[in-house]
């Protein structure tokens, strides 16, 4: 009785299990039909987002996974799936019947997965950038078969493919299936003839209508070759050939020649006569002609009134902040799992080696006669700090001129003191540890300090000596000078700020403009086109790496900062933040004006002294009125030197960047460049780095996070398939790509250009960079220079990289 009893209970928990699957299948089918693409996916979806899925947001979000991420489409085999088990278990039959039929759908379901995203991959070479409707699977499959197989290897693979699944699922036999393609092919050829045969028809018919109108009527009165005035017999009431009416027969003088349609008729101007074909075919020619007369427009008659005439076109506006909204709705943050893991740490700070330090520390400085107390140790993963309190009498002079006496007692490779830490009555000695422990990028995005920060640009800069993650906000800096010397970290730690934006803002928020000069180190970014960078369609780089495109960008940078102001200023607010605040709530007078959200803009230079170099006094002046201006509407740079000397980083740029984060300097007088102090020359490299706030007196070390290649490489792969966002248009300058123009004079030549063709006859040497060196200007006035040199036929056309040829002598210059 109680096998039995338990056996009814298993029957009923087997019904209620089959009754939610297929509840559950249901719900999926319902969800997979109702995919809407425009739907937003995020649970923090704006009321002004109407979701189309019958179930709502958690539908939304349940389809987008199974659409974009399995198969598209073709999913919805497994919801079928699901509700042909939940059947077989309410009917008590063993779900093994399901598996080779279950099996079959899915791989015909995968097959037509491939199918779907076929064309897209054949017509992008592989590329493949948006999974729908044939979902990441199957999107993938046939990216990879097009990239390895090429497109016609591809199609052929996947026909052979369904030959074969056909045959092995459905049963189909080869024979039948190869006499049903030979019955198509001739249907289908018989009908290609048909149709052949008919356009033939058609044809030979137009050209029958088309023959000349003299021909028609020739063959007409005159069928065979006889003379047409062979008069015999005529008859009581003529017939008039061209309207078929009886007509009266004129009075005929002997030997007058005849018309059969006007009677008698005279002789031609020749003298000769005028027979009637004659006339007939003079007439018609005639009639021909005024027919293809153009009639002009003002003696045309009006058009009656059954006439179409066709509207004007007006092309539809589009709207960017829509257009932006619907990307961003389903764009998808890069994955945290693309960064790698820290390895596993071997070795951890040992408190007793902490005192054994302090302890040898304090001895070390008793024997140069320094009586100080070791109060507090703070150890971190490259750097631990002692904090002394000296005894009373002892001069802080008396510990810092000890530096490298205590270096060379303790074994250390570089020790660095901070007399007095800001804000207690100690003395920092910063003490390298044997053993350095990285730090990743990885670690730091997934602190609770960088996630729960609402910093607008948040930057992950690295960890502080006590092992704590340092964020900081780029808006509050508003600008950042980096300088190190080569190998040092720098490259790395612009990687890292580029990093932390992108893991934390959206591309609809932020832009980048980088200038790279050096063309390696941000050329990984240009994917990114669509979605984060900044760029102008005139110019041929979206990373910009020549002079005169960094010039033309900075100059529009410029021209984007007042147009931004002249915004603000309508709109009656004083910064960025309270422009977006009042468009998201959607105030009258910037709808009333058509105005978009602004995006911040940081503006990144990986290598400032060659554009100082090159072009010092235009690269200066647009640099110095954005870092003056431009924080107001959120327009932020980024500058990054590996020689911080007062030529690079004039008074002018420096005065405007209160933020400075130096890496390990080549020298003290580096350091005193970049921070105002020393203190850069004793760094460890490797991403060691002073970090300097604005309104803080002494520096913050940190150790600035390593991030690899391949893991931005894997970043901007994930961005890069994702929903691609409107450009953001900058204005362009008057001057073109060429920067600011120079002063010219009365005649529309440079002032210059008498100097300059002086210098280059006297030397016999016609080159861009000797007028530079010589007349001491940038770039741009220098190549202008000598392309008026060449118009006027002093210098010969460019030769590559070699110096123009210098055409005339001192002779020919003197005359």
């Amino acid at each position: 009785m109680t096998k039995r009893n338990k056996n009814v209970s298993t029957a009923y928990k087997k019904q209620a299990w089959a009754a939610l699957i297929l509840g559950i299948s249901l719900i999926l089918i319902l969800a997979i039909i109702s995919y809407d693409i425009n739907d937003p996916v995020s649970f923090n979806w704006s009321e002004r987002f109407s979701i189309r899925n019958w179930l709502g947001p958690i539908g939304a979000k349940i389809a987008y996974g199974l659409m974009q991420w399995t198969l598209g489409y073709p999913i919805l085999v497994l919801p079928i799936l699901l509700a042909w088990a939940s059947v077989l278990m309410m009917r008590q039959e063993a779900l093994s019947r399901l598996f080779r039929p279950a099996m079959a759908l899915l791989i015909w379901a995968l097959l037509i997965s491939i199918y779907l995203a076929l064309p897209e991959a054949l017509h992008n070479r592989g590329l493949i950038t948006e999974y729908y409707p044939s979902g990441l699977i199957g999107g993938y499959i046939a990216g990879r078969m097009v990239i390895y197989l090429s497109r016609v290897g591809a199609v052929v693979i996947l026909a052979v493919s369904t030959v074969f699944l056909a045959g092995l699922t459905l049963k189909i036999e080869l024979v039948h299936f190869i006499n049903f393609t030979a019955a198509v092919f001739n249907r289908l050829s018989a009908v290609l003839q048909q149709a052949w045969a008919e356009f033939q028809q058609r044809r030979a018919q137009r050209m029958l209508e088309r023959q000349p109108v003299e021909e028609l009527v020739a063959e007409e009165i005159n069928p065979g070759s006889e003379p047409f005035l062979a008069i015999e017999e005529v008859p009581a009431k003529p017939v008039d050939l061209f309207t078929g009416e009886e007509t009266e027969t004129p009075p005929v003088s002997p030997g007058e020649p005849f018309d059969i349609r006007t009677g008698p008729v005279g002789r031609n101007a020749a003298g000769g006569i005028q027979t009637t074909l004659d006339e007939i075919l003079a007439d018609l020619d005639r009639a021909r002609q005024q027919d293809h007369e153009v009639v002009p427009p003002a003696n045309r008659l009006p058009q009656p009134a059954g006439v179409e005439v066709a509207a004007p076109v007006t092309e539809k506006e589009l709207d960017y902040d829509e257009m932006v909204r619907e990307s961003l709705s389903r764009y998808h943050f890069p994955d945290i799992d693309l960064l790698h893991d820290a390895p596993p740490q071997t070795t951890e700070v040992n408190k007793d080696e902490l005192r054994a330090n302090a302890h040898l520390l304090e001895s070390k400085l008793k024997d140069f006669n320094v009586e100080a107390r070791v109060i507090r140790v703070t150890a971190g993963p490259v750097i631990t700090m002692y904090e002394l309190q000296p005894a009373t009498g002892v001069k802080v002079n008396a510990i810092t001129n000890l530096t490298n006496d205590l270096a060379l007692a303790l074994e250390a490779r570089g020790i660095r003191i901070i007399a007095p830490i800001p804000g207690k009555a100690a003395v920092g000695i910063e003490i390298p540890n044997k053993k350095a422990q990285p730090v990743y990028l990885k670690s730091l995005l997934r602190s609770a300090k960088f996630n729960q920060t609402d910093f607008e640009l948040p930057l992950a800069l690295g960890k502080a000596i006590n092992g704590e993650t340092f964020v900081a906000d780029l808006t509050k800096m508003p600008h950042l000078l980096i300088a190190g010397a080569t190998g040092a970290g720098k490259s790395v730690g612009i990687n890292t700020i580029i990093m932390s934006l992108l893991y934390r803002v959206n591309p609809g928020k932020v832009k980048f403009v980088m200038i790279d000069p050096k063309k390696l180190e941000l050329s990984l970014y240009r994917e990114l086109r669509a979605h984060y960078l900044l760029w102008r369609a005139d110019l041929d780089e979206e990373v910009y790496t020549t002079a005169g495109n960094s010039i033309s960008i900075l100059n529009s940078l410029v021209l984007e900062m007042e147009r931004r102001y002249s915004q603000l200023a309508e709109v009656g607010v004083r910064s960025i933040v309270e422009f977006n605040r009042k468009w998201a709530a959607g105030d009258p007078q910037i709808k009333t004006r058509k105005l978009s959200q602004l995006p911040y803009i940081v503006v990144l230079i990986d290598e400032l002294a060659d554009l100082m170099m090159v072009a010092s006094k235009e690269v200066e002046t647009p640099i110095a009125r954005l870092a003056q201006m431009a924080r107001a509407v959120g327009i932020h740079l980024i500058l990054a030197t590996q020689r911080p000397s007062v030529d690079v980083i004039t008074g002018v740029i420096k005065a405007n960047f209160p933020t400075r984060m130096a890496y390990q300097t080549a020298s003290k007088v580096d350091s005193r460049t970049i921070l105002d102090m020393n203190g850069a020359e004793q760094l460890l490299g490797k991403g060691d780095m002073l970090y300097l706030p604005p309104g803080e007196p002494k520096p913050t070390r940190l150790q600035n996070p390593f991030v690899s290649t391949e893991e931005v490489e894997a970043v901007i792969n994930h961005i890069r398939r994702q929903p691609k966002l409107p450009n953001y248009s900058l204005p362009q300058p008057q001057g073109g790509r060429g920067g600011k123009s120079g002063d010219s004079g009365s005649d529309g030549l440079d002032s210059l250009f008498d100097e300059a063709k002086g210098i280059v006859v006297l030397h016999q040497q016609g080159s861009v960079s000797f007028l530079q060196r010589k007349l001491k200007i940038g770039y741009s006035r220098a190549a202008r220079l000598m392309d008026e040199l060449e118009v006027n036929g002093v210098v010969g056309p460019a030769d590559g990289s070699k110096a123009r040829q210098v055409l005339i002598g001192l002779d020919e210059l003197e005359r």
